[in-house]
């Protein structure tokens, strides 16, 4: 069973504390997933798995519920769309494979007038939890690294870098939305809240920890650290910067080109 996502509550509560709630379904069912949310922070922190196997059954049951109401609110196009958003967040935190059909009915209901932050949250909801299981991987590989001598380490170098290029690929689809998102009537918050755990993969899991296995692998270092400088020409294109963005320098003319890079 998977433990921690590596994405928390900062989007989660970007979304779910500034959502208009216009029935008393919706209210509830927003103030059920916060709870599930902590309950399932709190059984990791713990190591209490059988809280946390209690709590994944109910955050995937708000999920299935919250997807069938989505469902019946057909006279109420906003209320739908975040039903769904509802349905695709509780069923990321539980690492249920209906995340991607419940983000995508959702998305088929959001348009250009209507779009708001429950859209922007069913548009990276996919990447996130797919974020989520290559982190899964990446740990498994390091642990296998670790304990192979050194000699022979080259034979996961493969592995290694293919944990880069699903990292990469999740990076890329998320700074695709990120302009669209930073021009709707999402809320500021949301925004804040997106680019942090979109900065956290750049410059962490793909900057550092990804990089760092490819080097501990005998991977191909130099394509790895070529791209990573590719992805942070498009994060800077894609609108984010060094105050969100640790990695980042102020602009893309002062970020330092590897060499041997084409």
């Amino acid at each position: 069973m998977k433990l921690k996502t590596f994405f928390r509550i900062a989007l989660l509560i970007a979304v779910v504390g500034l959502t208009a709630c216009t029935t008393f379904q919706l209210r509830d069912a927003n103030d059920q997933l916060t709870t599930y949310y902590y309950a399932k922070k709190q059984a990791e922190k713990n190591n209490d798995w059988q809280m946390l196997e209690g709590t994944i059954a109910s955050l995937s049951k708000l999920a299935e519920d919250a997807a069938k109401q989505a469902e019946e609110e057909d006279d109420n196009v906003r209320n739908q769309i975040a039903f769904y958003r509802i349905a695709a967040t509780a069923a990321w935190q539980a690492g249920d494979t209906n995340v991607l059909a419940y983000a995508s009915e959702g998305q088929k209901l959001c348009t250009d007038d209507n779009f708001n932050r429950d859209c922007g949250m069913l548009l990276v909801i996919p990447y996130f939890a797919s974020v989520d299981e290559i982190k899964d991987r990446f740990l498994t590989l390091q642990d296998k690294i670790k304990n192979t001598p050194a000699d022979k380490r080259g034979t996961h170098a493969q592995a290694a870098e293919k944990i880069f290029t699903d990292y990469q690929a999740a990076l890329i689809s998320v700074l695709k939305h990120r302009p669209k998102i930073a021009n709707s009537k999402t809320h500021p918050d949301f925004l804040k809240a997106l680019d942090h755990n979109t900065g956290a993969l750049l410059c962490e899991l793909i900057g550092l920890n990804t990089v760092g296995l490819i080097t501990t692998a005998k991977g191909d270092v130099n394509k790895a650290k070529c791209e990573l400088y590719e992805l942070k020409k498009r994060a800077l294109n894609a609108g984010l910067d060094q105050f969100s963005v640790k990695c980042l320098p102020k602009s893309e003319d002062q970020l330092k080109k590897p060499k041997n890079c084409p």
